[in-house]
């Protein structure tokens, strides 16, 4: 893992970091392939696996969760957010739906190594800043991290797929996706399309690291672009994986401050 001196160097460079993480194609397909046979279940039972850790906090949603510009968000998309709280509640609730246990079986070992790097990174960061550690991964419960694996709606090319905002959370590690298309910046006006590599993650701040550790440490812009080159298939543009990490106790975010450029 890089030490934090190395982190810093690339976060204040480029707004993410290039962490180690290995991304095997044979190793993602059966959790993709696992994915979207759960998304292609019936609307009416996907609802029924969804939840909130915190109730009046949107950035604790467990489970199935959609966004629809018709009714006001600014992008389409599916995702569903998996960590130990939704695997504990989950293989109880949903024991007649094998596509969820299939999927939850699949996605695991990918929560486990995610949550790993996510360790190491902050254990990097704990050496300039004692107690950051702690307060990502308490002893007394289980940490606020969501494995979020998402599918975006195809739209237009160039149009976007996900619109410019900040991650509510305390940090970032976007592990995998089918295609180019995530840019990243410190607003509308620097970002820039990342160029993934084998076996490499991208780590980058979320809205609150600055205040767990300094205030250089800005939480980084980013959207995802449609490419018409790179369509997954008719009703798909593109599937990503990523993991968010918080801190319990830390503020709620509206959606103004994680949509609203302000660096």
């Amino acid at each position: 893992m890089l030490s934090y001196s190395e982190l810093r160097e690339q976060i204040l460079t480029q707004h993410f970091a290039c962490i180690p993480f290995t991304k095997d194609p044979a190793r993602l397909a059966p959790i993709i392939k696992a994915f979207f046979a759960f998304m292609a279940l019936p609307e009416e039972t996907k609802n029924k696996f969804a939840f909130r850790l915190i109730s009046d906090d949107r950035g604790t949603e467990v489970g199935y969760w959609t966004r629809s510009r018709a009714t006001g968000a600014l992008d389409n998309r599916g995702y569903f957010h998996y960590n130990d709280y939704a695997d504990e509640r989950f293989r109880v609730e949903g024991q007649d739906c094998p596509e969820l246990i299939t999927f939850m079986d699949a996605v695991r070992p990918l929560f486990l190594e995610g949550q790993e790097a996510m360790k190491d990174v902050v254990r990097s960061f704990d050496t300039a800043f004692p107690g950051l550690y702690d307060s990502v991964f308490p002893t007394d419960r289980h940490p606020l991290l969501l494995l979020r694996l998402l599918a975006y709606e195809r739209m237009e090319p160039g149009d976007f797929l996900a619109k410019g905002h900040y991650d509510r959370g305390t940090c970032t590690i976007a592990i995998a996706e089918s295609a180019p298309g995530l840019r990243i910046g410190t607003n509308p006006e620097d970002l820039k399309l990342v160029e993934h590599q084998p076996n490499i993650a991208l780590f980058f701040p979320g809205l609150t690291l600055k205040d767990y550790t300094a205030p250089e440490f800005v939480p980084s812009w980013h959207d995802v672009i449609q490419q018409e080159e790179h369509i997954l298939n008719d009703q798909t543009a593109r599937w990503a994986i990523v993991l968010f990490a918080g801190c319990w106790g830390q503020r709620n975010m509206s959606w103004q401050e994680a949509h609203d450029p302000k660096y």
